[in-house]
């Protein structure tokens, strides 16, 4: 059984942030790193693929609040696309990764009891000051706008975003599956 509904945890630095396939992600100042931890009550198994969905969702939704236009790459991770033109042809491609997202979950029987969803967004950070090797591969809200953010005012944002994805979820489901086709790079 569940000892909490709602935890939060944030941190201005990750010394040791990992993303899928135990990558490290680099988590400087001024991005937004944090785990939300939660118990949903009567959630049943079958909707584990939602699990992945809403926080992608809950992400570009907030981005696109910010004017920022982002597309989900799956599994999980959020893209900036980028245009580009070749032999007379235009289009986007997939862009600099600007965020990325973790999920674990811990299911018992038909139902699932704990959500730990991890999100990484490259907030007020830069680029200028990334390692090479992902300098070129990634991008932040800082460098797209030239703004900055209160990261605090952001992170609320974003868990308003999931928590109204996971009530869609049980009113709505195909709004989800309509919206994610609309922003998944295939």
């Amino acid at each position: 059984m569940c000892e909490h509904k709602k935890i939060v945890i944030w941190a201005d630095i990750q010394k040791d942030g990992r993303g899928r396939k135990k990558r490290d992600w680099v988590s400087p100042e001024g991005g937004l790193w944090f785990t939300l931890s939660f118990c949903p009550s009567g959630f049943p198994r079958e909707y584990l693929p939602y699990i992945v969905k809403i926080p992608a969702l809950s992400l570009v939704r907030t981005l696109k609040n910010h004017n920022i236009h982002s597309q989900v790459k799956p599994p999980n991770d959020i893209y900036i696309p980028l245009p580009f033109q070749r032999g007379g042809r235009e289009g986007f491609w997939n862009g600099k990764k600007i965020a990325g997202i973790l999920i674990d979950t811990k299911v018992r029987r038909e139902s699932v009891e704990t959500i730990y969803i991890g999100i990484g967004l490259n907030v007020n950070n830069s680029v200028k000051d990334m390692p090479d090797e992902i300098s070129e591969i990634v991008t932040t809200m800082y460098d797209l706008t030239l703004r900055t953010y209160p990261l605090r005012d952001l992170l609320f944002e974003i868990l308003d975003n999931i928590f109204i994805g996971f009530n869609e979820l049980f009113n709505k489901k195909e709004g989800i599956d309509e919206l994610w086709s609309q922003v998944v790079i295939k």
